[in-house]
């Protein structure tokens, strides 16, 4: 296991200004997603979102500015003046303020992102039904704390074969490349063929995950979902199409669609070429 004790402070070091400095508008919780977060970092790739929950943001208000745009620019004057980031990664929307930073030698890509605070699930699916599935889209960040909560009681395996795979993604796809899955698209996928392979197979090992693995990937009407944090027949009219990897912490969140990079018929074609075994970070 890779000694992340750096990474983790350079991330604690960003989580203590924005709690102690941040003054334009109340911080509610900070919750730590993405790889580092979910405990899937490729060793060297060292990738944080921090999501910043605020009673001050009314969801209401960001639908009316369609977006987060009014919050973002905030944090990113407060950056520019607590860091003196100045250079920001390509793709910088108004729904986050991606970076890059060094700390102590280690390299750290930051992703972060504002939402409005639920007290629960409940409260957001609900709101989330009054909406158009194109508004909804704009949200998908709230579900974040759930995601965490999801991945905490995933195994220490399966986060193993994350790391694989993913490793494999960096490998075929380059940042930009078309049909690049997102890392949380690999780990959701990852996670439902290592729990299907285990239920199969008494014992099962890398190369029966490999196997379910690329057979979740190519088939035509993909079905992946869990029932965590909600049952599909209580929210069926917010749930997408087929084929769908249905985000277990957003009933709405289609991650087959927003997980991937232009059309999926790429990874489909070359998923054959993951092999699970094999260690290739």
């Amino acid at each position: 296991m890779e000694d992340l004790t750096k990474p983790k402070a350079a991330v604690d070091q960003i989580v203590s200004r924005l709690e102690t400095r941040f003054r334009k508008f109340n911080i509610s919780e900070i919750v730590k997603a993405g790889s580092l977060g979910h405990g899937t970092v490729v060793p060297g790739h060292y990738d944080i979102d921090l999501v910043l929950y605020s009673r001050d943001i009314s969801a209401r208000v960001v639908c009316s500015y369609n977006g987060f745009g009014n919050w973002t620019s905030q944090l990113k004057g407060f950056i520019e003046e607590e860091f003196g980031i100045t250079s920001y990664t390509p793709g910088y929307n108004n729904r986050s303020v991606q970076f890059k930073c060094s700390y102590q030698g280690v390299n750290l890509s930051v992703d972060l992102l504002v939402s409005p605070f639920w007290s629960n699930p409940r409260e957001f699916y609900q709101f989330l039904v009054t909406l158009s599935r194109e508004r909804r889209d704009i949200f998908t960040v709230c579900a974040s704390k759930w995601q965490i909560q999801f991945f905490h009681k995933v195994d220490n395996q399966a986060k193993e074969y994350i790391r694989r795979a993913k490793a494999w993604r960096n490998k075929y796809f380059g940042a930009d490349k078309p049909g690049r899955p997102s890392s949380y698209l690999m780990s959701l996928l990852v996670v439902k063929a290592y729990e299907t392979a285990n239920r199969r197979y008494y014992g099962a090992g890398p190369r029966e995950v490999t196997t379910e693995l690329m057979s979740l990937v190519k088939t035509p009407l993909l079905d992946v979902y869990w029932e965590d944090f909600y049952k599909l027949a209580e929210y069926s009219n917010l749930l997408p199409a087929r084929p769908r990897v249905v985000d277990p912490a957003n009933p709405a969140n289609n991650v087959w669609g927003s997980g991937i990079r232009g059309d999926a018929s790429v990874l489909v074609s070359i998923i054959h070429t993951i092999d699970l075994s094999q260690v290739n970070y």
